[in-house]
């Protein structure tokens, strides 16, 4: 039975409908119109599929002309220009949706901007430069591609330019080759400085590299590898490291001195407290930012974040932007950390605006989310790195690719 609302109601609608056939005529308006622009659309996706980009991005331009705030309508223009597959068609993409965006209304919108992303990380993975390619393989990889996978595979063992990020992108997806490769590079014998291999096996977690990495504590070794190497074993969780890092409290360098006790905190053991606590206050904000990075993970409210936000004003920008990275991975406030991250994506200095881009694959992509403007400038950079880091930030902003 019906209720006295229902009834109400349902009169109420045919009163409307019978005194006013306008609504029905207007609503019948509507659902043509709805199928106009489906028609339109479906006729330019059909023209990208068949090449034939200019008739794609007239009927993009109809739409857009008739609502300027078409979504759909702007991800056909743009595919139709991507369509080229060139890096002139990608920026070309790019120049729509900025234009788009000048003359409407709208928030940024990621997911228009994601196949720009995906075609930049496309064509770089054909770079000449092997680093690039590397990188660009890697991130294909982990989107699923397999052909991707083994490209990069096949080409690990080459030697030459670019070998060691090579094999230190096949070493976060456990490659065997690729570990046994690096593991092999930290033992080999003499004064070669190996901190970037030793940074790549403890990126990846390669528990198996523990006891090279463990026989690069030797104090005859260089400076940065004993620091790479006191710096991992905490990272790796490596508790049978303790009985070592513990000898390397009386490291003849200070600045190894620093990372064992600090490794040793992160693992448990208080053997290195007293050299943490030292250094907290220390005028040199690199140390500072050592002393509690071993609780930052845990502590997202805690202490370290005040440290953390003073080396914030640093003189050197390098350890300013290692503090923001800190703070925003890990702090329940960032506060102005993104400030300094921002600053370093826009820096004139290519080395410095590549240095932050570096840093954005580390950073959730909730907070990079806050300033897409700044990324999507660095789709632009001169540098094919920093379009790679921007292009993948896209990517992971969108869901598609993971943390």
């Amino acid at each position: 039975m019906f209720s006295r609302t229902r009834l109400a109601l349902s009169a109420t609608v045919l009163a409307l409908l019978s005194a006013q056939p306008s609504i029905r005529a207007q609503a019948a308006r509507a659902a043509q119109a709805t199928n106009s622009e489906a028609s339109v659309l479906a006729k330019g996706w059909n023209a990208v599929a068949a090449g034939n980009a200019a008739e794609a991005e007239r009927l993009s331009d109809r739409l857009l002309k008739a609502s300027p705030g078409h979504h759909h309508a702007l991800a056909l223009k743009m595919a139709a220009r991507l369509g080229a597959r060139t890096p002139v068609g990608t920026l070309s993409a790019l120049d729509a949706y900025e234009s788009w965006l000048g003359h409407v209304n709208q928030r940024e919108d990621v997911f228009l901007l994601e196949p720009v992303a995906m075609q930049i990380i496309d064509t770089l993975a054909q770079s000449q430069d092997r680093a690039v390619r590397a990188r660009a393989l890697e991130i294909k990889a982990a989107l699923g591609d397999t052909n991707a996978a083994t490209q990069l595979r096949t080409t690990g063992d080459e030697p030459g330019s670019g070998a060691l990020m090579q094999d230190a992108a096949l070493a976060r997806q456990q490659d065997p080759g690729a570990i046994e490769r690096l593991t092999r590079r930290v033992n080999e014998p003499g004064t070669r400085d190996v901190s970037a291999a030793i940074d790549a096996l403890g990126t990846a977690k390669v528990a198996t590299a523990v006891p090279a990495i463990l026989a690069a504590l030797d104090p005859r070794r260089p400076l940065p590898t004993r620091m790479a190497a006191a710096r991992a074993l905490g990272r790796l969780g490596s508790v049978e490291a303790i009985p070592r890092l513990k000898q390397a409290l009386n490291d003849p360098d200070p600045p190894v001195r620093i990372v064992a006790a600090v490794s040793l905190s992160t693992l448990g053991d208080t053997s290195g407290d007293e050299i943490v606590r030292s250094i907290e206050k220390s005028p040199v904000g690199d140390f500072r930012l050592l002393a509690v990075e071993a609780h930052a993970a845990t502590d997202p409210a805690g202490a370290w974040v005040e440290v953390a936000t003073g080396v914030l004003q640093d003189p050197d920008p390098l350890v300013r932007l290692r503090a923001a990275e800190l703070l925003l991975r890990h702090a329940a406030n960032p506060g102005p950390a993104f400030d300094v991250l921002r600053q370093a994506l826009s820096d004139d200095n290519p080395a410095m605006q590549q240095a932050a881009a570096d840093q954005l694959d580390r950073i959730p992509a909730t907070t990079l989310d806050r300033d897409v403007p700044t990324l999507r400038k660095l789709l632009r950079s001169r540098s094919p790195r920093t379009q790679i880091e921007s292009a993948a930030a896209f990517l992971r902003i969108a869901g598609t690719l993971r943390q």
